[in-house]
């Protein structure tokens, strides 16, 4: 047995009937009281139960992990297709767009990893085993609310581009010289910037993801003006060179390169 549907109707209900099965034992816990006040009818009536229980359980537990020893959440195509078409429609029911493909997708700014090998789900660094993809949507939704709500500091998120840009047009400007030539491009690409920026964070602590929504957070929250700078994003049709910015209504803005211009320099043009 594969894929969802299989085990929504073989084992969800096999499971179900277990737990009622296993519900019925929690009985046990009268069977103190019942010794203490010597109630021997009682008592023969809820072994006999618990006996009885105890054996349908067994023989419950068997059939149900010699199914789930073979059963595969994505064994073929139409599995992984069939997971893929419940996780969207419950992301748009929640109110997210889910970009990517199986088993890599991002629900902006959270990734999700589906690894079906190890039973599990990365979700950004998180590993949860959880599978069904209603859960994982569900999980996705909490995480995605947690990153809005986290503190950002627009200005120190604005003054570490344009430090990282002067740091690059420096070294851009050196070479240009060095190599007699005077034209100088004045736009850095952006995964550049990602680049050193992730150096200084911690490579492993500050992923690409995390980097285009502080961009969307400081395009969306700032005039993006940082000491009498202004910082001038500039869009590309070249995705695989391009920070992916998702926007409202399931659009995205392909972001490659920043220049940081000067007020006066604008007047000036």
């Amino acid at each position: 047995m594969s894929g969802l549907a299989d085990f929504e109707t073989t084992m969800a209900p096999k499971l179900q009937t277990l737990a009622k099965t296993l519900a019925r034992l929690g009985r046990l816990k009268v069977l103190e009281q019942q010794a203490s006040q010597l109630n021997l009818v009682d008592m023969r009536k809820l072994l006999q139960d618990v006996r009885q229980s105890s054996q349908d359980s067994g023989n419950q537990a068997t059939e149900l992990e010699e199914l789930l020893r073979d059963y595969q959440l994505v064994a073929q195509e139409t599995d992984q297709e069939e997971w893929m078409r419940v996780f969207v429609a419950e992301c748009h029911a929640l109110g997210h767009a889910v970009d990517g493909e199986y088993p890599t997708l991002r629900v902006f700014p959270v990734e999700v990893k589906v690894d079906v090998t190890h039973d599990l789900v990365q979700v950004n660094n998180r590993i949860v085993r959880v599978l069904h993809p209603k859960a994982v949507a569900a999980l996705v939704s909490k995480e995605v609310a947690k990153r809005y709500k986290e503190r950002f500091n627009v200005n120190q998120f604005l003054r570490a581009l344009v430090r990282i840009y002067d740091v690059l047009m420096a070294e851009r400007i050196s070479t240009t010289l060095e190599q007699g030539q005077k034209n100088i491009a004045r736009s850095v690409p952006l995964k550049q910037i990602y680049s050193l920026l992730s150096v200084r964070t911690g490579a492993t602590g500050y992923s690409q993801n995390q980097f285009a929504f502080d961009l969307y957070r400081v395009r969306t929250e700032s005039d993006l003006m940082f000491e009498g700078r202004r910082l001038v994003f500039e869009s590309t049709r070249n995705a695989s060179g391009a920070i992916v910015i998702p926007l409202p209504g399931g659009q995205k803005e392909n972001i490659g390169s920043l220049e940081v211009v000067g007020v006066q320099d604008e007047r000036d043009e």
